[in-house]
């Protein structure tokens, strides 16, 4: 995990300047903004870990010449960007009793990313396009997702749930007069935050389902089974599906199947690249086990019945 490890004491100073700044926030806020940053704090054990978030600022140093403070502030900026919209996302799904508090802390990494942004962009920059483009997007996905099937009709929409971590790399490029490139390393990252969000649907699939929420191998299953987006789909005919055909490797190859398409930065953002790859190629090895074991436990019950037959 080089596209990890090479940054591990440069992320550590953007956290701990993350938790200086939401320290000062007024209490009780303050207190619960660091809770909220710590349970998704990449050092911390057992927390998700969102490393496209605030590492792409790195990534990007490969191709673009920002300097150690620019990246540093980037990330700084798209960790508060992460903290922001996860709240949004969680206020979509929480009593409307329990938004006061929330709402209130949302606000407050909302000002901290655009305080962070407005200090390196002014309000003439090509940034704030950039901004506003990103966030409509988000709007648009969020607001849209259950309506429609994003993994069958429409996969850039899946990436545009997660649109405003570009504002990263839009700055990235601003900053190192590389706008010009912004079209393609916007594909480059969209492929990534799909195969992101495959791989986090193939771990909260059971949950998913008895939520009713989006999930990109439901619905690949949904489509094999003919069956409408509102139509039931049970756990056991998940689990058939996974275990006991071959819906994993098809999910899989697709991930796979999308770097060939991939514009000509991947081959120089190796890093960037390489996180991709490590998504795709966990669900290559997730399909493989899964047709191991099953032929394994075959195996198994040719070897009992020949022993008793034999």
């Amino acid at each position: 995990m080089n596209w990890f490890d090479d940054h591990k004491e440069a992320l550590r100073a953007v956290f701990a300047e993350a938790k200086r700044r939401i320290a000062n926030f007024p209490e009780p806020l303050g207190g619960r903004g660091l809770a909220y940053l710590e349970a998704f704090d990449v050092f911390k054990p057992d927390t998700p870990k969102n490393y496209i978030c605030y590492t792409l600022p790195y990534w990007l140093q490969e191709r673009y010449p920002l300097t150690a403070e620019q990246c540093s502030r980037l990330s700084l900026a798209n960790l508060f960007v992460m903290l922001h919209f996860f709240v949004q996302d969680d206020l979509m799904d929480v009593p409307q009793d329990e938004w006061k508090e929330q709402l209130a802390l949302s606000a407050l990494f909302h000002s901290e990313l655009l305080s962070l942004f407005h200090a390196q962009f002014g309000t003439d920059s090509a940034f704030w396009t950039c901004y506003t483009k990103y966030i409509a997007g988000w709007a648009g996905a969020v607001a849209n997702e259950q309506r429609a099937d994003y993994f069958l009709t429409d996969r850039a929409q899946i990436a545009a749930k997660a649109a405003p971590l570009k504002l990263a790399a839009a700055g990235a490029l601003l900053l190192t007069g590389k706008m010009s490139e912004l079209t393609d390393l916007e594909d480059l990252i969209d492929d990534a935050l799909v195969i992101l969000q495959m791989a986090d649907d193939w771990t909260d699939w059971e949950e998913d389902l008895a939520e009713g929420n989006a999930n990109c191998l439901l619905s690949l299953i949904r489509s094999r089974l003919g069956l409408a987006p509102e139509e039931p789909l049970s756990p056991q005919i998940v689990r058939q599906h996974i275990y006991g055909g071959s819906i994993m490797t098809d999910y899989a190859r697709f991930a796979q199947r999308r770097y060939d398409q991939l514009p000509d930065i991947a081959s120089i953002l190796s890093q960037l690249a390489a996180f991709r790859d490590s998504l795709s190629s966990g669900l290559l090895q997730t399909a493989a086990d899964i047709v191991r074991k099953r032929e394994a436990l075959k195996l198994g019950g040719l070897n009992h019945f020949l022993s008793i037959n034999g």
